[in-house]
């Protein structure tokens, strides 16, 4: 929680849980959630083989507590509004542009390990902090969908 006073602005101190003096009329508290919160987000982008992809990314993230007075001096009450959309978008887009269509669905894991990497080392700029990111969905394009199973098919019949 920070204070706001109606004369000095937000006060330099972060305040924790429990009971804390305030000047009534003068002093209004702004609270702020610093558990874990989730997020999902859905865009359609394109792999290195320039096949487009729809993915759903769920996001787990907190504000630095040390840092609330900087987040609400320079976003507001709901940064995550201001910044998550815009951060993860440019994260997923660039980090999905250096795999290719299969290279995403075996290297799954790594591939969320690298979008993990890459947004919390760019949310840390804006004083949050991912604690997990996992891709809920990953699906393609329907002739790419029948390319795969056209090719399986044929592995089937040759194998016989």
């Amino acid at each position: 929680m920070c204070i706001r006073d109606r004369f000095k602005g937000v006060l330099p101190k972060v305040y924790g849980e429990g009971f804390h003096f305030m000047v009534p009329a003068i002093q209004t508290p702004k609270f702020y959630e610093i558990r874990v919160k989730p997020r999902v987000f859905t865009t359609v982008t394109g792999t290195k083989d320039l096949q487009m992809v729809n993915v759903t990314l769920r996001i787990l993230f907190r504000p630095n507590p040390a840092k609330i007075k900087e987040i609400f001096l320079q976003y507001g009450e709901n940064y995550e509004e201001r910044i998550l959309p815009s951060l993860t978008n440019e994260v997923l887009k660039s980090v999905m542009a250096m795999y290719d269509a299969l290279e995403l669905l075996v290297e799954r894991e790594q591939v969320s390990t690298r979008i993990k990497s890459t947004l919390a080392t760019r949310a840390k700029d804006f004083n949050i902090l991912i604690d997990d990111v996992a891709i809920t969905e990953l699906t393609f394009q329907e002739k790419f969908n029948e390319a795969i199973e056209s090719k399986q098919i044929a592995q089937q019949k040759a194998e016989r």
